[in-house]
């Protein structure tokens, strides 16, 4: 009879598998196949037969994951999704709809449903978001009832109130009626205008930056960010606040990068750094308010009116703090960054400079403003204008938004109730129709000949309706200002060959794009990059002490889960504990995306190398069910390519992470990648990892019984035999050669550090983010090829392992003496240095790990040589990192240490334990020469211990060398 086919067998095996789950197991797989059947009955429902039975329904991009919706790919970048989106399921420019945590947008892509949407206040409304948003930024239960529940008093704030509105929508009436045209706005333009005067000045400036001679360098984006918000600062609350927290501005910042996260309900873990900070500035302005008004000195009408209106019904300081947070931010957080993009496009088209400081030389006088009306009049200063309405149409990402009260026909669309409408300004900016082919160039002059276009519906940088923005006359004659008062005081020039910034068109914006991390850029200086580790060293505030403190505690728990973890190796089946270990690696490895601190990773760390400490001893044990002893040896190079090659995966992953825009750090999506890959290779092992060669899938029973045939012959052991023997385990501890090994593992890892220091030297050489790991992928590859080579060694010329082993630590003395001798300033000597000595030296490990258990016979005495083995490997690790804790960059003391105790002193351990073995081989040979002369025929002999420690021989085959 013919031998059964690939599928055939492939049937075979996932049958037997099946047959041999428990009750558990089966109840999982089923359950599996229910769920995924559930899932596809949904995903078909919802986005194939739904769109039919309602075909006047906005069209929806369609999403994997229920309730999460269009999440993932919006938070990563939202501009790019709402671009993919509009062109598939939305090409006509009718609305389409995506989904974000359960909330279903409509998107309005079109000018003419735009209008549609601005003109209906009856099913339409924004209410409920200024509520749900000022709720967000922390406001208490009883602020809320207060400020949109509780009647004003008659006389409760010094502004008109014929609808007897709340103080909370009153409040939004008195900062429109600040900034209208009229007095209140020439007050506060005034008390702006006062704050740029004093702030523009090259003795203020260079207070606060490098200097060189009479040439100060700034970093354009945090400088325009500053003076932008102090003069914010100073214009509502005079220099009372900045009195009471001179770091107020800096803070400010910070929350107003990461102020979207309030908007989108980012939750709290994921928001850590944002909530900090709000926490910082509300706790700032609740002194503020505490001051007494006769002693804060001189500020805005509303500032005094609002917070009048809001005591009166019974509003608390920390309430009144957190709702003057938040008009804060409304001040601030587009005019700092619109400033910074009509700079920097005025820098990059020197020619427009030209123009401007022309056109607008009648309103200076000596670098000082003396008519700011003029600056404002688009017949004088046409220049002026068409390069401020172009920088706003290339820089706003921000969105009207409206709440859907009742089913509304827009654009020919059935609107559902309860869901949201969204008019992305970008869209409609960046619209080829409207704009032509050059809508993504920044060419001012479309608005010299098309006076009118600021007009139509396809620029809208301040919203429309109910919600045009309120500050849009002081915004622009403030902006305005401050870039001319720029460039009549100071000559501005870029500092090498920076190119423009890239805007940050990745996070959902609230108006004007900032900037992609590290695209900032400096007059008069260059910059470098700052990022770490993907971002980790920035997001958790760790130093490198900390960094290799944590590598300690990796292996502290490492060492801590030997005797935990091999006594389950024990109790469970193979299959179990791989797969139920994996499972709980990726479980910590997901946790560390919630790590924003030092401490949060310190248990992490622990509990991750407690977890993954006896995986290599069952892997192993694993290998020689399968292997004869001899082809453990040699199939070992290939098994840990998985291992130190994969900086080859990680590295590329890498690279594209840094290339990321979105608001959340890549080296948290690394960890979600990492732990997600993770998490699919627990449920596949749970399924098909074999307990021992009986239950191999893979294998039919001819191959299984020659498999378990093979191994008994060449080791006279049962397969997978877990009776732990009391003998086999003193005879191990008393065995010499158990102690070298594990010595050879504590001078070897020793070293072990310096994979995890690469990164921090990289930085150290100057080594750009993205070339560091692109030097991970060439490290990756390299090591791939050791492996290879390694392998071919051992398989060509058996029986030499302590020589290869030694073998493999010759370069890795070789370059680190270049280490220590090579010029700093030589970075591809130094980058080639670094990147050999952690691929080589893994092969000595690699070889060393190979022939630990292939030199012995008997489970539980290869069991516990590979405990003792592991036990002073993590010591090893532990002591480490602690190496590198000081003498960088350089670190002479560790590559010295490595040197002599690492790569020295290990070849010469495994060359003895080589000399013991076969001194032993050599009298094993003329024992058994003895007994074939007495007529005993058999293999070889072990020296065994009886019972009462006396020395025995047993038959058996010879151990290899």
């Amino acid at each position: 009879m013919d031998s059964p086919g690939v599928a055939q067998r492939l049937a075979l095996g996932l049958m037997d598998t099946f047959q041999s789950m428990n009750e558990f197991q089966v109840f999982v797989f089923c359950g599996t196949v229910v769920l995924l059947a559930a899932w596809a009955a949904w995903w078909y429902t919802k986005f194939k037969f739904m769109p039919i039975q309602h075909p006047r329904e906005p069209n929806e991009m369609p999403y994997l994951i229920p309730y999460v919706g269009n999440a993932i790919p919006f938070f990563k970048n939202s501009q790019l999704f709402l671009a993919k989106a509009q062109n598939s399921v939305g090409r006509d420019k009718s609305p389409f709809a995506f989904t974000i945590f359960g909330t279903k947008f409509y998107v309005i892509s079109d000018p003419k449903h735009a209008k549609e949407v601005d003109k209906n206040n009856g099913t339409l409304s924004f209410d409920e978001f200024i509520f749900d948003f000022v709720k967000s930024t922390g406001v208490s239960d009883e602020g809320m009832k207060a400020c949109y529940f509780k009647k004003l008093p008659e006389h409760g704030a010094d502004f008109p109130n014929p609808s007897e509105d709340p103080i909370g929508v009153l409040v939004r009436h008195m900062h429109v009626h600040q900034l209208h045209p009229g007095d209140n706005q020439k007050n506060v333009e005034k008390r702006f205008l006062h704050s740029f005067d004093r702030d523009l000045q090259i003795d203020r400036i260079r207070n606060s930056t490098v200097i060189s001679n009479n040439v100060v360098e700034i970093s354009l984006y945090k400088w325009c960010g500053d003076f932008f918000t102090r003069s914010g600062e100073y214009a509502y609350f005079g220099d009372t606040l900045a009195g009471i927290d001179d770091k107020f501005s800096d803070m400010f910042y910070i929350f107003d990068e990461l102020s979207w996260q309030i908007t989108y309900k980012i939750p709290g873990i994921f928001a850590s750094e944002m909530k900090a900070a709000h926490a910082r500035l509300c706790q700032s302005l609740k002194l503020y308010f505490q001051t007494p008004q006769s002693e804060r000195g001189e500020q805005a009408w509303f500032t005094n009116s609002a917070e009048k209106g809001l005591r009166s019904v019974g509003v608390t300081d920390e309430d009144i703090a957190t709702l003057f947070l938040t008009i804060y931010l409304t001040i601030n957080t587009n005019t700092r960054r619109a400033a910074f993009w009509m700079l920097t496009f005025l820098l990059y088209n020197p020619h427009l400079i030209e123009a401007v400081l022309e056109e607008t030389k009648a309103a200076f006088d000596a670098g000082k403003l003396i008519d700011p009306t003029y600056l404002s009049n688009h017949e004088l200063c046409p220049q002026l204008e068409s390069i401020w309405l172009e920088t706003l149409r290339a820089t706003s990402t921000g969105a009207s938004v409206r709440c859907v009260n009742k089913d509304t026909i827009i654009g020919g669309r059935l609107l559902r109730q309860g869901n949201k409408i969204l008019i992305p300004s970008r869209l409609l900016h960046l619209d080829g129709d409207a704009w032509g082919k050059s809508a993504r160039e920044f060419r001012p002059e479309r608005f010299l000949s098309k006076k009118n276009s600021a007009r139509g519906g396809s620029w809208r940088p301040f919203g429309g309706g109910s919600t045009l923005c309120t500050g849009r006359f002081v915004a622009e004659h403030m902006i305005k200002a401050c870039v001319t008062m720029i460039l009549h005081r100071f000559h501005l020039q870029i500092v090498g060959d920076a190119a423009l910034p890239m805007g940050d068109e990745c996070t959902p914006g609230l108006g004007i794009m900032g900037i992609t991390q590290d695209e900032d850029f400096k007059v008069d200086k260059s910059t470098l990059g700052q990022a770490t580790l993907l971002g980790l060293f920035q997001d958790t505030g760790l130093d490198n002490a900390e960094y290799n403190n944590l590598n300690s505690l990796f292996y502290t728990g490492y060492i801590l889960g030997q005797v935990p973890g091999q006594f389950l190796i024990q109790r469970l089946r193979l299959r179990t504990y791989i797969s139920g270990t994996i499972f709980a690696w990726a479980v910590i490895i997901f946790l560390h995306c919630v790590a924003k601190s030092y401490g949060a990773l310190i248990p992490l760390r622990f509990f991750l190398g407690f977890v993954e400490s006896p995986m290599i001893p069952a892997l192993e044990i694993t290998m020689n069910m399968f292997f004869t002893p001899e082809e453990v040896h040699q199939v070992q190079p290939l098994f840990y390519i998985s291992c130190i090659g994969s900086p080859m995966f990680t590295g590329l992953v890498s690279y594209g992470l840094l290339f990321s825009k979105a608001a959340v750090s890549p080296w948290k999506f690394f960890m979600i990648i990492t732990g997600g890959m993770s998490l699919l290779l627990s449920g596949l092992t749970w399924v098909a990892y074999p307990n021992n060669p009986a239950t191999a899938w893979f294998l039919s029973t001819e191959e299984k019984i020659q498999t378990i045939r093979r191994v008994q012959n060449s080791t006279r052991s049962a397969i997978e035999q877990k009776t732990f023997k009391k003998y086999q385990f003193h005879e191990a501890l008393r065995d010499p050669v158990s102690w070298l090994f594990a010595s050879a593992g504590f001078t070897l890892m020793l070293a072990n550090n310096l994979p995890y220091q690469q990164s921090l030297l990289f930085l150290d050489l100057g080594v750009s983010d993205l070339g560091s790991t692109l030097v991970w992928v060439a490290s990756g590859g390299f090591a791939i090829i050791c492996c290879i080579v390694a392998f071919l060694l051992i398989r060509i010329f058996p029986g030499y392992n302590a020589y290869w082993a030694a073998l493999w630590s010759l370069p890795c003395i070789a370059t680190s003496i270049g280490i220590v001798t090579i010029s700093w300033g030589e970075t591809i000597p130094m980058l080639a240095c670094l990147l050999i000595p952690p691929n080589c030296f893994a092969q000595t490990w690699i070889i060393s790990v190979g022939w630990l258990s292939s030199s012995c016979a008997g489970y539980t005495k290869r069991l516990t040589r590979n405990a003792m083995f592991m036990v002073f490997y993590v010591i090893s690790n532990i002591i480490s990192p602690q190496l590198w804790k000081s003498g960088g960059p350089r670190y002479h003391g560790a590559w010295i240490t490595q040197i002599v105790v690492s790569f020295t002193l290990t070849p010469l351990i495994l060359i003895l334990i080589r000399y013991i073995l076969s001194k032993r081989n050599k009298e094993r040979r003329q024992w058994i020469a003895e007994q074939a002369a007495l007529g005993n025929y058999g293999e070889g002999y072990v020296e065994q211990s009886s019972d009462r420690g006396d020395t025995v021989k047993r038959l058996t085959l010879l151990c290899s060398t």
